[in-house]
């Protein structure tokens, strides 16, 4: 085995069937346009990662024109399983507002990549 420390699955993403901060990282490549319920997911991403924990996020990347009209005319007739696909702004806001510390947002090529890490309280007198 290549990785003998290390365990890989293959989860649901709404709702995560890890115990409170139990994982260090989380991955998703090219299926966050797929949730139907992103802000649970990413609430459950922030209850299940370990202080410090990450998520990885990499998603199609689609300019704006595509994006408005696959979102408003395609996927809510296509059996095709698409959701929505998220502007860079759009999906790190989802982060950020869930109470990430750090997230990082870019696109590069035909993808838009996400990393957002779990904040740990930190209070002092």
């Amino acid at each position: 085995m290549r990785y003998p420390n290390m365990n890989f699955e293959v989860k649901p993403c709404y709702p995560l069937e890890w115990s409170n901060e139990s994982i260090d990282i989380i991955t998703v490549c090219c299926a966050f346009h797929h949730f139907d319920n992103p802000q649970g997911f990413v609430n459950e991403c922030k209850r299940v990662l370990k202080k410090n924990g990450t998520v990885y996020i990499a998603d199609p990347n689609f300019g704006a024109l595509v994006r408005f009209i696959a979102n408003k005319f395609w996927f809510p007739f296509s059996k095709s399983g698409d959701v929505k696909i998220y502007s860079q702004k759009e999906l790190g806001k989802i982060f950020y507002n869930c109470g990430f510390k750090t997230v990082q947002v870019y696109r590069k090529g035909k993808g838009v990549f996400l990393k957002a890490e779990k904040s740990t309280l930190n209070f002092r007198l």
